[in-house]
C-alpha cells in the first residue's frame, strides 16, 4: 500500500504542465519469438507470451512463455505451446494472454494459430491443409509446484503425446530437470469456426487477452469482435458483449464499416473493465478507441475515442486518470506499386491526463508494440515489440 500511495503522488509530480521531449525507450530484451503479451509477476519479473518465430524460420509448435528478471535475463518456463502461420501467413499466432492468478497459477490464451487462410478472392476460409493442431482458440491452466518466481528449469510439452491428451479434457503432468512439477489443462476450448460476413465465408475465435475478476476470467475475443465470460472452477463459457461495428474513416476506401477488433482488458479502479478496439481493415484513423465495458450489466460506452490502432490501455491509479494507450501503428498502406503495404510503423506510447484530455506523445518509436507491463514500485514501463522480438523499457519517473 505504501508504494501504491507513492506511485500516485509520483505520477502528479511527473505530469508536465507543458509539452516535452518524448522519453527514450532502451532495449530491455532482445531475441524474442514473436512476444505478444507481458505482466509482472508476483516477484516483480516479467511473463512474455511468444508467438514463435516468424517466416521464413517458423516451426510449428514452437511458441513459449519465456520469464525475464529484472536484470534482463530470460529463461524459459513453458515451451513447444501450440502455434501456427496465421490468415496471410506472414507472422506467428500462439500463446497470447496471460495471467498470473497466484503464486503458483498462471493461466495462458492459445489465439487462431492457422484456422483460416486467404482463398484466392482474399477471403478468410477454413485451412485446405487442415488445422495442425486442435488446441487453437483455447484457455489453459498451469499450475506449477514452485512459485513461478522461482522455477529454475522449463517445462517441454510433446507436441506428438501431449496434445492429445489435452484436447481429450485430460491433464498434462511435465517435471523438469530440478524436479520441479506443472500440471495442465485446458480450462476452455472455444469454438475455431463461425459463419462469417461477405466477402469471408467464415471467422474464427482469436483469444488476445486476460483479465480476472473474482472468479470468472474475461476474454476479449479479437476474431468474433466480443468479450467472453469463463468460470474459472467449470471452465464455463459465455458470451457477455458483443462489440458492434464502427465507421469506416477512409471510406469508400474498404467498406462502410469496419469490424472493431477488441484485443487488451484491464480492470478499472471501479470495478468495470477497459477494452481496446483496433478497428478492422482498412484500419483508418480515428476508428479505435478504448471502452469501458460494465461486465456485471454487459453494457459498454465509449472512454477514449480518436484513436489509431489501439492495443493496450493502461489505468494508472483511479478510474479518472491517467491512462496510457499503446497504438500498435501509424497507417495501414494498401498494396500497390509504392510497396507491399502493409502496418506501417511507429507505433506510439500516449498518455491522457484524463478520458477526454488531448494525448501526450511518450514515445512515437516504437515498431509493432503489442502489450504494456507497468512497475508502480519503480516507475518503470515495458513494452513487448512483436516485430522487432523486443522488450522496450521506459522510466515514467
Amino acid at each position: 500500500m505504501k508504494c501504491f500511495k507513492v506511485t500516485l503522488m509520483m505520477l502528479a509530480l511527473a505530469w508536465p504542465a507543458t509539452a516535452r521531449a518524448e522519453l527514450a525507450g532502451t532495449p530491455f530484451v532482445e531475441g524474442l519469438k514473436t512476444p505478444i503479451k507481458i505482466v509482472l509477476t508476483r516477484g516483480g519479473n516479467l511473463l512474455v507470451s511468444e508467438g514463435g518465430n516468424p517466416p521464413p524460420t517458423f516451426v510449428a509448435h514452437h511458441g513459449r512463455i519465456s520469464l525475464v528478471d529484472r536484470g534482463g535475463a530470460r529463461r524459459t518456463l513453458i515451451d513447444r505451446l501450440p502455434a501456427g502461420l496465421d490468415l496471410d501467413d506472414g507472422g506467428s499466432s500462439g500463446p497470447s494472454g496471460l495471467w498470473v492468478a497466484d503464486r503458483f497459477t498462471l493461466y495462458v490464451a492459445i489465439g487462431i494459430g492457422d484456422v483460416t487462410k486467404r482463398n484466392a478472392a482474399r477471403g478468410e476460409v477454413p485451412n485446405p491443409a487442415g488445422l495442425s493442431s486442435a488446441l487453437f482458440s483455447s484457455l489453459w491452466r498451469i499450475r506449477f509446484s514452485q512459485e513461478i518466481d522461482d522455477v529454475t528449469d522449463g517445462f517441454t510439452l510433446d507436441p506428438a503425446t501431449h496434445y492429445g491428451e489435452l484436447a481429450d479434457g485430460g491433464e498434462v503432468r511435465l517435471e523438469n530437470a530440478s524436479g520441479e512439477r506443472a500440471r495442465i489443462r485446458v480450462l476452455a476450448d472455444f469454438r475455431d469456426i463461425y459463419p462469417g460476413t461477405p466477402p469471408n465465408p467464415v471467422s474464427a475465435s482469436n483469444p488476445f487477452g486476460l483479465l480476472l475478476l473474482g472468479d470468472r476470467l474475461y476474454l476479449p475475443d479479437a476474431g468474433q469482435n466480443s468479450l467472453v465470460r469463463i468460470d474459472r472452477e467449470t471452465g464455463r463459457i459465455r458470451t457477455i458483449v458483443h462489440f458492434p461495428p464502427v465507421p469506416n474513416t477512409l471510406f469508400p476506401i474498404g467498406p462502410r464499416f469496419s469490424q472493431p477488433v477488441p484485443n487488451s482488458i484491464r480492470k478499472l479502479s471501479d470495478g468495470s473493465a477497459l477494452v481496446t478496439l483496433l478497428s478492422g481493415f482498412p484500419f483508418g484513423p480515428g476508428a479505435a478507441s478504448v471502452q469501458r465495458v460494465d461486465v456485471s450489466h454487459r453494457t459498454t460506452a465509449p472512454f477514449i475515442s480518436g484513436l489509431t490502432m489501439a492495443i493496450d490501455v493502461l489505468p494508472l491509479g483511479h478510474a479518472w486518470g491517467p491512462f496510457l494507450v499503446l497504438e500498435y501503428a501509424s497507417r495501414f498502406d494498401l498494396p500497390g506499386p509504392g510497396g507491399p503495404g502493409g502496418f506501417m510503423p511507429p507505433g506510439r506510447l500516449l498518455r491522457f491526463k484524463s478520458r477526454t484530455s488531448a494525448p501526450e506523445v511518450l514515445s512515437s518509436a516504437l515498431v509493432g508494440p503489442t502489450s504494456m507491463a507497468f512497475d508502480d514500485c519503480t516507475g518503470e514501463l515495458f513494452v513487448t515489440e512483436h516485430q522487432t522480438g523486443k522488450i522496450i523499457r521506459f522510466e515514467l519517473w
